[in-house]
């Protein structure tokens, strides 16, 4: 697996940004938010780099420093052969670039 990847970019989440999270004043929003959470490369203060602090953007945002990780559980995952792994819906076994 891959860890310690925090700080590279922000990466979206499902989650919607809450306003009701904030501890003070409040924020008016022109459109939904979602979540991004752990801080960019040009984030400027290292307590944002990290898995707990959130902030949010519109969710059609675009920016240079805003990307995704993409995930799967290993709840959906079987061991197959010889120490292969599937998704437990699908019958074709993951690749080696998929499980690095």
């Amino acid at each position: 697996g891959v860890y310690q990847l925090i700080g590279n970019v922000w990466e979206w989440t499902r989650s919607d940004f809450r306003t009701d999270q904030l501890i003070e004043g409040q924020l008016l929003l022109d459109a939904p938010m979602k979540s991004i959470r752990g801080g960019a490369f040009d984030t400027y203060f290292d307590n944002q780099a990290t898995c707990q602090f959130q902030s949010g953007e519109p969710a059609m945002s675009r920016k240079a420093n805003i990307g995704f990780r993409c995930a799967i559980s290993v709840c959906n995952l079987t061991l197959v052969g010889s120490g292969g792994l599937q998704q437990s819906d699908s019958e074709e076994p993951l690749s080696q670039e998929v499980l690095v």
